[in-house]
């Protein structure tokens, strides 16, 4: 076969990567700079040089990404493949488990449970009214020592191990923790450190502390690192990522060689130049400016909108422009995708939720919305059933069953069964009592149905079942419940925008309007793609849009108190920047029903573009001398630019002003502070 020419197939700043010599390498691989290319011509190098493929240990995130790089080593250099070492962190552990298994007294034909498997295993440990789904993840941060557990805690961490144990098997999060038990013995350790002569990893920035100590222990001996990341890209600290290891490496490996990638093979000059500037503001940084060779392109357009059902109707009449399969759509949380998909639902487009369910199919809207169909319907058992359990009321299937019996025997809706005295009669005194509020509740709404608008029922429903409640329940930690409690706020705000807009804003012409259209589950290039700008890594496209920039939601709220969050933020603002090839546009709201808080205020990241790299397209507005200010008001001051007043009192006003941060002001000395009024 012909000889590979390096040179020909590599940039410079590719090929100095490539061509490392021994000792640690750490290829700063910026958005779009090829580094995936690096990672493959480095193995094909190694083996070039006469470096055997069993002592070659690749290390990937994805079984997916794992097996495009076999394919292209075995495309380029068929013969020299096998052997390789290849495959994810967990893959890895488990090769490594099977070969050495002796020694953790694992029996010879252990199997590896998955998070069903796991859950069946808790549901036979767990009092009843505890969740199998929040100990998973529970049990996963206590045995990673994410967290740090109480007794009780701890004894239900024991008796999930000891029954995989006695099962016979092992769960994901063993494949790595019993592979550092495993290292502990030392002869095990300096066999796989002999054996593993160079080591390279793909996408560093997101490794786990645990993953971080596995490389620290396999590198010890020939110190043959070669990691490629992006520390401005680490953006998974939610599923344990610690852009920490990115540094620590640094200190740990003093003589480590860094590399940059900055030739950006994906995006125009504009969008470089934007993210550059914005991915500057952060302090965890090793620091890199990408740049193209590619002509300069459009300004980003940001675009203002009154809400988010306007700014959903701007998306779709960007969309209308281009091929899908040339668009994205990011958001940065999963229940900002509502006021979206029931426009392109009312319109027509055909769209494809990656990564998440679509909103109506999220598991705590549909349970609550069972609360509105059982409503409507009292002969709806499915879902009764659902509603049932939603918060749980001590009614498990044979109750359950009973009362399906007796509507069916009698033929009386499942609603007439709860009145049903005989039934209760066989019922405990607890079951009986849960029952007569739900039969109250629901009797009680019926009575309304007509009279009362679809968000005033589901508001009573909301306080009178305690469904917030549930939603504890039901979440795996607080990141989780968080999530699903502003998916039940953003449901509310549709309802919202119903009542607003429709003539008879009832219950039945709601459960109506949500009806969603169910998408084929394989990958259409005629859908528009809608996702969070989380699932969005890896992607890219012609066009890009963010919507929700706004201060609460880009950055999340959740982060504003704390600076080390703010960076990651900025890193997933970066993330969605760099997806796109050619065009951006940028959407906030003035108003979002959001944790209670109606007015929205600019996102501090559109700030941080550069000015020539932009277009703001503002709302038409007037500035007007008024001396009396409240509460929501939108003002002007010629040193500060726009902001909103987000308190009034004693003669003072506490603003949010958009580019400076908060400003308390006493209002009878001030000059020049002015109301923003908008000319629809």
């Amino acid at each position: 076969m012909e000889k590979i020419n390096f040179e020909k197939e590599l940039n410079k700043e590719q090929l100095k990567a490539v061509y490392h010599g021994e000792g640690p390498a750490f290829v700063l691989s910026g958005a779009g700079t090829g580094k995936t290319r690096v990672l493959t011509y480095r193995i094909i190098y190694l083996l070039d040089k006469g470096i055997p493929p069993d002592r070659i240990l690749a290390l990937t995130f994805t079984n997916k990404a794992a097996d495009e790089m076999k394919e292209r080593i075995r495309y380029l250099i068929p013969e020299k493949i096998k052997g390789i070492w290849m495959g994810t962190f967990h893959s890895v552990g488990l090769r490594i488990l099977r070969e050495k298994r002796e020694f953790l007294n694992l029996p010879e034909n252990f199997v590896v449970y998955d998070r069903e498997d796991s859950k069946r295993i808790l549901k036979d440990i767990l009092p009843e009214e505890e969740s199998p789904r929040v100990w998973i993840e529970k049990i996963s941060k206590i045995r990673q020592e994410i967290y740090y557990p109480d007794e009780y805690e701890m004894q239900i961490v024991k008796k999930y191990v000891d029954t995989l144990r006695k099962n016979r098997a092992v769960d994901f999060d063993d494949l790595l923790i019993l592979l550092l038990q495993l290292f502990k013995n030392k002869k095990i350790r300096e066999y796989y450190q002999n054996k593993f002569l160079h080591i390279l990893v793909d996408e560093y920035q997101d490794t786990s502390f645990i993953q971080y100590r596995i490389l620290k222990i396999l590198s010890k001996k020939h110190k043959n690192l070669f990691i490629v990341g992006d520390e401005d890209q680490s953006i998974y600290a939610f599923r344990g990522a610690r852009v920490e290891n990115v540094f620590d490496i640094l200190k740990d490996f003093p003589d480590i060689k860094i590399y940059r990638l900055e030739k950006n093979y994906r995006s125009n000059e504009v969008i470089l130049k934007a993210a550059n500037e914005v991915i500057k503001n952060n302090r965890e940084r090793i620091g890199k400016t990408l740049y193209t060779e590619k002509r300069k392109g459009d300004r980003i357009r940001i675009i203002e909108c009154e809400n988010e059902r306007e700014e959903a109707e701007n998306v779709y009449e960007i969309i209308k422009n281009y091929e899908p399969k040339d668009t994205l759509i990011l958001y940065r949380t999963n229940a900002q995708s509502r006021a979206i998909e029931e426009v392109f639902n009312i319109k027509g487009v055909p769209y494809q939720i990656v990564g998440a369910l679509k909103f109506f199919e999220r598991r705590e809207i549909k349970d609550f919305i069972s609360y509105l169909k059982f409503l409507i319907n009292p002969y709806d058992y499915v879902s009764f059933e659902r509603l049932i359990q939603a918060p749980r009321r001590g009614i498990g299937e044979v109750y359950l069953k009973k009362i399906r019996e007796a509507g069916e025997k009698k033929e009386i809706s499942i609603l007439d069964s709860l009145n049903d005295e005989n039934l209760l009669k066989e019922f405990p005194q607890k079951v009986r009592k849960e029952i007569k509020k739900l039969y109250e509740l629901f009797i009680d709404l019926r009575g309304k149905l007509y009279s009362s608008t679809c968000l005033d029922i589901s508001k009573e429903i909301y306080e009178r079942v305690n469904f917030i409640s549930h939603l504890k329940r039901i979440s795996t930690d607080n990141f989780n419940f968080q999530v699903r409690f502003q998916n039940i706020e953003e449901l509310f705000a549709s309802m919202r925008e119903f009542v607003l807009r429709e003539e008879n804003p009832d219950l039945m012409n709601y459960l109506q309007n949500i009806q969603v259209r169910v998408d084929e589950d394989n990958f259409n290039k005629d859908f528009i793609l809608l996702m969070t700008v989380h699932n969005a890594k890896g992607l890219e496209s012609k066009i890009v849009i963010i919507t929700g920039m706004e201060e609460g939601l880009f950055p999340h709220y959740l982060s504003l108190k704390n600076e080390k969050e703010i960076e990651e933020e900025r890193r997933l603002f970066y993330v969605g920047l760099t997806r796109a090839k050619e065009k951006i546009f940028l959407l906030y709201s003035k108003e979002r029903w959001r944790r209670g808080i109606r007015e929205s205020v600019p996102s501090r990241f559109l700030y941080e573009l550069p000015e020539d790299c932009v277009i703001w397209e503002k709302k038409e507005r007037e500035f007007k001398e008024d001396k009396i200010f409240r509460r929501g008001d939108r003002v002007y001051h010629p040193f500060w630019g726009e902001g909103i007043i987000l308190e009034v009192a004693d003669g003072k006003a506490r603003i949010n002003f958009f580019k400076r941060g908060y400003v308390t002001l006493v209002l009878r000395k001030v000059q020049g502070l002015k109301k923003i009024y908008y000319n629809e």
